[in-house]
């Protein structure tokens, strides 16, 4: 039986464990990401988790506490506000390919309510290892001051089509 770390990472960032299933996959490719035609992809079960890959990290804010409200847009929690600055050089260091924490980031930015008014989360698409998404994850000034109620760690099965 696989252990919770080992599934996938679905966990609460106050550090309880949630079930997930592990839908770990081997994506060999040297085209740019565009979700257009979909490659041949070989489950990964039994690989070693050192291999590179495409992975979703979506993380929930806790919204438990005040809310502020920034008129027609982008409001949020009011935990998420006091390190917002913080996050926002995180993530400028992060995308630095000369930076020792760079991670290559296909796609990244605020999960929204409904009504488009607050943020309530954010999700990132990352090109690493399991290793290194888990490692960007948990340094991130929002993971550290528990803006995040809830991260969920899992590989994707990227799209790809040739540029031409």
């Amino acid at each position: 039986m696989q252990s919770v770390e080992d599934a996938g990472i679905v966990r609460r960032s106050h550090g309880s464990w949630v079930t997930s299933v592990d839908l770990s996959v081997n994506l060999s490719y040297s085209k740019p990401f565009l979700f257009a035609q979909r490659t041949t992809v070989t489950s990964r079960m039994s690989d070693p988790i050192s291999e590179r890959a495409l992975y979703i990290i979506h993380c929930l804010d806790d919204i438990s506490g005040e809310m502020i409200d920034k008129g027609a847009r982008f409001g949020g929690s009011a935990k998420r506000f006091s390190v917002y600055a913080d996050h926002k050089a995180y993530l400028g260091e992060t995308s630095d390919p000369s930076s020792p924490k760079f991670i290559h980031k296909i796609a990244a930015g605020p999960i929204e309510s409904d009504d488009k008014k607050y943020m309530i989360g954010s999700f990132f698409i990352v090109e690493a290892t399991k290793e290194e998404a888990e490692n960007f994850n948990r340094n991130d000034p929002f993971f550290v001051n528990q803006v995040w109620d809830r991260v969920s760690l899992l590989p994707c099965c990227g799209f790809y089509s040739p540029l031409s």
